[in-house]
């Protein structure tokens, strides 16, 4: 699969999981019946299900704050296609720098919580 269509599926859950919160914030549990319901256009099953499980996977803070990321992760598919090499491979960099010590958070708060 190419980077072009790695990017428009990655765009697909984040429109799902975007839709799972509208659904949520109507009191309704997202379902597969309601996205394909409510959805724009043509969204493949195993988008809609690899969205519903990463959906239910979500804390509520994770959900309040998906607006914010998908409209991240959409200026920055816009931004790297518009960059250089050099400058993607920075900007990669950068992204994997963040997700590191992000994974290092999450590992010493695991480790706090099972100590408990």
């Amino acid at each position: 699969m190419n980077q072009t269509n790695q990017k428009i599926n990655k765009m697909d859950i984040n429109s799902v999981l975007l839709l799972c919160k509208e659904i949520k914030d109507s009191g309704k549990t997202p379902s597969m019946g309601l996205i394909k319901a409510r959805a724009s256009q043509t969204i493949s099953i195993p988008t809609i299900i690899a969205a519903l499980k990463q959906f239910k996977e979500m804390t509520d803070t994770d959900i309040k704050g998906l607006e914010e990321k998908v409209s991240a992760y959409q200026n920055t598919a816009n931004t790297v296609s518009d960059l250089s090499s050099i400058q993607r491979i920075e900007l990669l960099e950068n992204e994997v720098s963040v997700l590191k010590f992000e994974l290092k958070e999450l590992k010493s708060l695991l480790e706090v919580s099972i100590e408990k």
